[in-house]
């Protein structure tokens, strides 16, 4: 993968594109506004953002984090957080959807990037004015528990959390490492005590401060499984550069959110169903 946007092609510049809105959007609980965003690095100083919702569209590198910043504040605290949705116009440029729970209506957004890479435009607007499909459904987590008479499982949607593809590879390499096999749509049932062992190993790989000492570990922890099978040491090594690129502060964040819903569920539910 090249990452020099001047130089990548049509496909990767498509990919580039795509991780910078993740990364601007990732939409989280515990955002804390008050902090810098590792994210506004991406921003052109000659920024611009426009929106349906502004009477004029923004200028200027800090009028754009301002309204990001107030927009973020906005959904601190909101359970269960907005989707997050990668999506693709008739004409393949990379847009976002964003669409709170249980609204009726959607914002897509889009990117312009300069030359060096950086984000100079943010458009944003009603995800009826265009056609698109989206490329990457975000991944549910409902807490559930069994049945009264034995039948089955019961699982409460109130109390649902939404996963925005950014950590997709997360959890498709937390699987891995628990013996679980991840499938992007697949509905499954897994107890809860396995999701507990899950969030408290995500958070031991995110105190593995060193990269290479956290690769090394996995790698070794695989041996049995990556000498007999290359594409699996591929997409290994795939996963934990993924794991890597984003785990500040992003990764670390969602972990912790993570983390903290499934300890105030645990006790009333035995189940996690992801879907």
């Amino acid at each position: 993968m090249n990452w020099d946007y001047g130089t990548a092609s049509g496909r990767e510049k498509m990919i580039i594109q795509y991780r910078k809105l993740t990364a601007l959007y990732a939409m989280m609980p515990d955002l804390f506004p008050d902090t810098p965003y590792e994210s506004f690095k991406y921003l052109a100083e000659d920024c611009v953002l426009t929106s349906e919702k502004l009477d004029r569209p923004l200028s200027g590198v800090d009028a754009v984090k301002d309204f990001l910043i107030r927009e973020k504040r906005s959904y601190d605290g909101l359970k269960p957080i907005p989707i997050c949705q990668a999506a693709m116009s008739e004409d393949d440029d990379v847009l976002l959807r964003i669409r709170p729970w249980k609204a009726d209506e959607g914002e897509l957004v889009r990117l312009e990037l300069n030359g060096d890479g950086l984000i100079r435009r943010i458009d944003r607007f009603s995800e009826k004015r265009i056609p698109y499909r989206t490329t990457g459904p975000s991944i549910t987590l409902t807490p559930a528990k069994e049945k009264p008479d034995s039948s089955g499982v019961t699982r409460n949607d109130d109390l649902c959390v939404f996963i925005a593809d950014l950590y997709e590879d997360d959890l498709r390499l937390l699987f891995y490492l628990q013996g679980d096999v991840f499938t992007d749509m697949e509905d499954c049932l897994m107890n809860m005590d396995e999701w507990v062992t899950l969030v408290d190993n995500w958070r031991k790989l995110n105190e593995t401060e060193d990269p290479d000492t956290l690769r090394a570990n996995i790698m070794k922890a695989e041996e049995e499984y990556t000498s007999a099978d290359p594409r699996y040491a591929r997409e290994l090594g795939e996963l934990i550069d993924s794991f890597l690129d984003h785990r500040e502060p992003y990764g670390r964040r969602m972990q912790a959110m993570l983390e903290d819903w499934v300890n105030a569920v645990k006790d009333d539910y035995g189940f996690i169903r992801k879907c």
